[in-house]
């Protein structure tokens, strides 16, 4: 057997085929989220084993077990000023619990670990709000919970 033909006719099918950009584009535009648990998850998984079928894999199985899920919600920021209240368009990250928090913002500027010292004990008890730059977002969102903060927003 020719591998290097072979290898040659695999990756020209994988560059001249549309096949990688339909299975991409069906499992983000068709199936969402795909959050752990949901509709769209299973909808991937299906939509995977069978694909596995058709390339030809052989005893392809799906087995159950049981895992936490989360669906998004619909979320709502309403931030009240002396004189009048803004609502703000806003997405709840994957995992956040439902609520109704109504706490005093206080602004961590990047939310790196030396922006949160500077704040200290007063980031306890307020939704903290850090800007897109610096850390990134899991960073930040563990800096305040350490600090003890309500609520986060980036």
């Amino acid at each position: 057997m020719d591998y290097k033909q072979l290898d040659r006719t695999i990756l020209g099918e994988l560059w001249a085929s549309d096949t990688l950009w339909n299975n991409l584009r069906y499992l983000c535009d068709e199936c969402e989220s795909r959050f752990a648990g949901t509709e769209s998850e299973r909808l991937a998984g299906d939509y995977l084993m069978q694909k596995f079928l058709e390339y030809g894999l052989e005893n392809v199985a799906a087995e159950s077990f049981e895992m936490p899920g989360w669906e998004r919600g619909t979320t709502t920021l309403t931030v009240h000023l002396a004189h009048r209240e803004v609502s703000l368009p806003c997405l709840a990250l994957p995992g956040s619990p439902a609520c109704h928090l109504e706490a005093e913002i206080i602004d961590a500027g990047e939310g790196s670990e030396s922006d949160f010292k500077k704040l200290g004990e007063s980031v306890r008890g307020k939704i903290v709000l850090t800007s897109p730059s610096g850390p990134g977002r899991g960073e930040k969102y563990r800096a305040a919970v350490e600090a003890g903060a309500a609520g986060f927003i980036f």
